[in-house]
């Protein structure tokens, strides 16, 4: 670039083209950089292990999981082969029959039922749905029931509170997905 051969005016147009130049470089850099970083993070937040294809597998209901289940504040479950019940008090909130059962061999795993009764959600019969349960030992258990507010499925008076069908609610609701946020910490009542 010959500077003294040339007009200000020419002169100057080259010095901004240049200038412009180095700042699209330098725009580019950090652009590429932001995708870099944020897609290091998205990849690592994906590889979490309660996503259901990893270290959960299809497995039988575990034995110390069946029975009565309560909380400190009269939440209850009652969990055997064939049903899954929610009651709080003598009240049904809902009801299920076993669809499938997944763990990770490690005290936690998702039971899939098939709704029968829904007081909350009366359009959720015959629906699937999860529930999510971690840290069970012979006396106790954590648990969760799915529902995330943006999904329309599960938006109250609106959505049936299920999925249509069992590989839709096992692909979608999961833990890694923040469908279960609200565990309930329970004690065992009986077998």
């Amino acid at each position: 670039m010959n500077l003294f051969g040339k007009g200000l005016s020419q002169r100057h147009g080259e010095v901004t083209r240049s200038c412009a130049n180095a700042v699209k470089r330098a725009g580019f850099s950090v652009v590429l950089a932001l995708v870099l970083v944020f897609g290091a993070m998205f990849i690592s937040c994906n590889n979490e292990p309660d996503d259901p294809g990893e270290g959960y597998v299809v497995s039988a209901m575990p034995e110390i999981l069946k029975g009565t289940w309560k909380s400190d504040y009269d939440e209850i479950f009652i969990i055997n082969n064939d049903t899954f019940t929610s009651k709080y008090g003598d009240f049904v909130t809902y009801t299920g029959t076993v669809a499938g059962h997944r763990s990770n061999n490690d005290g936690a795993g998702y039971i899939t039922i098939k709704y029968t009764e829904n007081s909350g959600f009366v359009d959720s019969v015959n629906k699937f749905y999860v529930i999510h349960y971690k840290d069970l030992s012979d006396s106790a258990v954590t648990l969760a029931g799915g529902s995330l507010s943006s999904d329309p499925d599960f938006e109250y008076g609106v959505g049936p509170g299920g999925k249509t069908t069992q590989a839709e609610a096992e692909a979608v609701m999961t833990v890694s997905a923040g469908y279960f946020e609200w565990y309930s910490f329970l004690s065992k009542v009986n077998n």
